[in-house]
């Protein structure tokens, strides 16, 4: 649900974006030190990334730590 969440609100992100600042995506990280930049990063799209990667592995996020007890 978290993931589903994540693309959802990325994408809605990303609309509001474009229709309210004339076709531009505007939500920006510019990351680095001093005057080298090492990257910059759309808000909105690494919550898509984020809540992709989160769906193609949902099995790698069990918290259980005995396998014989369910819930």
């Amino acid at each position: 649900m978290f993931a589903a969440s994540l693309i959802f609100s990325g994408g809605v992100s990303n609309l509001i974006d474009r229709f309210a600042h004339n076709g531009y995506v505007i939500d920006f990280l510019n990351l680095g030190v001093g005057s080298l930049r090492t990257g910059i990063f759309n808000v909105a799209d690494i919550a898509i990334a984020l809540g992709a990667l989160l769906l193609l592995m949902p099995g790698r996020l069990d918290v259980r730590t005995d396998p014989k007890v369910s819930n």
